[in-house]
């Protein structure tokens, strides 16, 4: 179950984030997301350095979740990382 929380940054500004942990929590929107980072970042290499992948993912503000920001966790290996990556790699082999 997506969870919901709010930050403070160290110049005073309020963020408010989704935590997505479950398979579930992944929209078509998160997926989208994915996508366009795929597309732009990754679609030409031969290898996906994962890492960088959901570090470009992290932050980015989703509509589906009033304008919160993205939180993948801090589980590399969590059933929404599982589903993203499955995900992408499914586009990959479809070329």
């Amino acid at each position: 179950m997506a969870t919901y929380g709010t930050y403070t940054d160290q110049q005073g500004w309020e963020h408010h984030y989704v935590t997505l942990t479950s398979k579930e929590d992944v929209s078509e929107e998160v997926l989208r997301v994915a996508e366009d980072i795929f597309d732009g970042w990754f679609s030409d290499e031969a290898r996906i350095d994962w890492e960088d992948f959901l570090d470009r993912m992290d932050g980015t503000h989703l509509d589906g979740h009033g304008g919160r920001e993205l939180d993948l966790g801090s589980q590399a290996d969590s059933p929404a990382i599982r589903k993203i990556k499955a995900h992408i790699n499914r586009i990959r082999r479809e070329g």
